[in-house]
């Protein structure tokens, strides 16, 4: 009888161990949503894929998404429970961020206007790449208000790539 696969697994993190899920057929990128043929989107990773030194990934994981661009979406209302979740955190940690009620719907309704601005249709496209630009998740390429923008900036790479060369 063979013994079923690990779920998770425990790894070393800024000095602290933490349990991380193990790299399953699920998270591979072939079973995920692809933009322009290629590029995945909204994929399902692996819970703290981007909290994983690069040196502790399995091999299968860095084979599969190594220099893989993959997009995410986001809508407004993702930012704001982001917004909210970070201030939930200054509160709890009783630091100098914490701000009143009131502060944070006026900080909330200022986001809000930033973002239909740059994002008309409501939807940020994030590109991100696990590309070594940072050593522990994927890096953020750029984002766009289009998929098809999104898909063009896959494609092209981060601009900071191209000033490089």
């Amino acid at each position: 009888m063979t013994k079923p696969a690990e779920r998770t697994r425990k790894i070393l993190f800024l000095d602290e161990f933490v349990e991380v899920d193990t790299y399953q057929p699920v998270h591979w990128p072939e079973k995920q949503e692809l933009v322009a043929g290629r590029f995945p989107l909204n994929p399902t990773l692996r819970r703290c894929f981007d909290q994983t030194p690069n040196e502790d990934r399995e091999s299968l994981e860095t084979e599969h998404w190594w220099d893989l661009p993959f997009i995410i979406s986001r809508d407004w209302e993702s930012c704001v429970e982001i917004i909210k979740s970070i201030q939930a955190q200054h509160r709890e940690q009783a630091n100098d961020y914490v701000i009143s009620d009131d502060e944070l719907e006026a900080k909330i309704q200022a986001e809000k206007l930033r973002w239909f601005a740059e994002f008309p249709d409501g939807v940020r496209y994030d590109v991100r790449c696990l590309d070594g630009g940072a050593w522990d998740r994927s890096t953020w390429w750029g984002c766009s208000g289009s998929l098809d923008e999104a898909a063009k900036l896959a494609e092209a790479g981060p601009a900071w790539r191209s000033k490089l060369s």
